[in-house]
């Protein structure tokens, strides 16, 4: 157990019989990976539908691997599990990984902390091979220099939108197992460009699901999974 806390282990249990609750009282369920899906259909759901991330597909870094070095986190951090990352990242593994290179007799390489609403007191974290960036405007920048993208996430669910944007831009990533959570280790095939929802039919949907009353839209990570003839069968 990750906390060890009656207290937590409590309000955890509170919250999954809430989500549960809300799940049963609804037509459909969407979830974003596949082990949520067969979590649910487990538990005795039919009202499951599995919708993964919905990103447009970027150019991949263009420099090459030995010209970049250092590592980078990148998470917003009103996220609680973000915030969890990084303490557990500087107290427990990056102690490790320094003293494994001097074991090792390798050069130091630089942790790049990045991502909006950074705790102030990130800014204690620095050292010389430590950087708290907090907010970029383009991320571009920062995986085109580093080698590695860091995930180190302890708790949380669905699929990771700090995974697919590293993957857009052709990094590895370096995480754990809650981390590639509904990740599938064989890779899934991409869809044909030609097949993918385009950004005014996106818009479309959207300013449809307003006419009809939704308050509230988040379109988000991952490659979609709408059938490309939905609208054709929105006019029926």
């Amino acid at each position: 157990m990750l906390f060890r806390s009656n207290k937590k282990i409590r309000a955890a249990e509170k919250n999954r019989e809430i989500e549960l609750t809300l799940i049963s009282k609804t037509d459909i369920a969407i979830v974003l990976s596949g082990f949520e899906e067969s979590l649910l259909i487990k538990l005795g759901y039919s009202n499951i539908c599995k919708l993964p991330l919905i990103r447009d597909i970027g150019e991949p870094t263009s420099k090459n691997f030995e010209d970049r070095s250092g590592v980078v986190f990148v998470g917003g951090f009103r996220h609680t599990p973000n915030i969890d990352s990084v303490n557990w990242l500087i107290e427990d593994v990056w102690p490790e990984v320094r003293k494994q290179l001097k074991i090792r007799n390798l050069p130091t390489f630089e942790l790049r902390i990045v991502g909006s609403h950074m705790p102030s007191h990130f800014e204690e974290l620095r050292a010389y091979d430590v950087e708290p960036i907090g907010f970029v405007h383009d991320l571009k920048d920062e995986f085109n220099r580093v080698r590695l993208s860091l995930a180190p996430i302890r708790f949380g669910a669905g699929l990771k939108g700090k995974m697919a944007t590293s993957f857009e831009y052709g990094v590895p990533v370096v995480g754990t197992s809650i981390a590639f959570e509904g990740m599938p280790k064989e890779g899934v095939e991409l869809t044909p460009k030609k097949n993918l929802m385009q950004s005014n039919e996106i818009f479309y949907l959207a300013k449809l699901f307003v006419k009809h009353g939704v308050s509230k839209i988040r379109l988000t990570g991952g490659e979609p999974t709408v059938r490309k003839d939905f609208f054709d069968i929105l006019k029926i």
